[in-house]
């Protein structure tokens, strides 16, 4: 990807003025194809908005990435869903804790073919959670860390909403997954990678029971017990006494 399609704005400051936007990143930002920012931008809300109004006159802008973009709002997001004229494909909002589900489903209306969503850390909830299914070529998620899903939706999610062309999906650190669940998805769905490292619900005996049922598929564990019961916490526990015994 040439230099001209692919802009970052993380320095952004030093390419702006009191004088407003230079009229060469007006050009780049209105042919843009990737835009990257991230962290504090330190920019007037007027210019930050301006940039994205921009962006979204752009006819090959296809990814965007905010990670921890905090300047960026919830609003600024939604007026660039909906304004983008360009199909996106590649969106990451990944520790934008601030943002909640409002502008994904805003996405999901206006560019129904994403290929790939990081939603990690940030405050989605359930209602976009049982969105997600409309995306029918979706095939990389991450919702590591996102809190606010409740074991209801996920249970929902996994066997009723799942997105069908789904196959690398990232749940880790939510305590909301149970590996029953996981085993019970659509026979369709073919998976190569799973990441639930640090879901404190997954045993060891369903991550062997997730490799076995897809073959090949990279699953990313950090399970410590072997069933979650009392004999398996008590394993663990001897394990753990052995362990510093020997």
């Amino acid at each position: 990807m040439s230099l001209w399609g692919d802009i970052e704005l993380t320095d952004i400051r030093r390419e702006t003025s009191s004088n407003g936007i230079p009229d060469t990143l007006v050009k780049r930002l209105q042919s843009v194809v990737s835009l990257k920012m991230a962290g504090r931008l330190n920019l007037p809300t007027p210019v930050l908005k301006e940039m994205l109004a921009l962006a979204s006159k752009s006819p090959r802008l296809t990814s965007l990435s905010l990670y921890s973009a905090v300047d960026v709002t919830e609003e600024m997001l939604i007026d660039l869903f909906t304004s983008t004229s360009s199909p996106l494909k590649h969106i990451d909002l990944s520790f934008c804790h601030h943002i909640g589900s409002d502008p994904v489903l805003t996405l999901i209306s206006h560019h129904p073919n994403i290929l790939t969503l990081n939603l990690s850390h940030t405050s989605f909830t359930d209602d976009g959670l049982l969105s997600l299914h409309q995306l029918t070529n979706l095939t990389d998620l991450s919702l590591e860390g996102c809190f606010n899903l409740t074991r209801t939706s996920m249970s929902q999610f996994l066997q009723n909403h799942f997105p069908p062309r789904l196959s690398r999906l990232n749940l880790s650190y939510l305590f909301t997954v149970l590996g029953e669940w996981l085993a019970q998805l659509d026979s369709d769905i073919k998976f190569e990678r799973l990441d639930v490292r640090y879901a404190e619900n997954i045993t060891k005996r369903d991550v062997r029971g997730l490799k076995e049922r897809w073959n090949g598929c990279e699953v990313l564990s950090t399970a410590k017990l072997e069933t979650d019961d009392e004999r398996g916490w008590r394993q663990y526990v001897d394990e753990i006494i052995n362990a510093e015994y020997y």
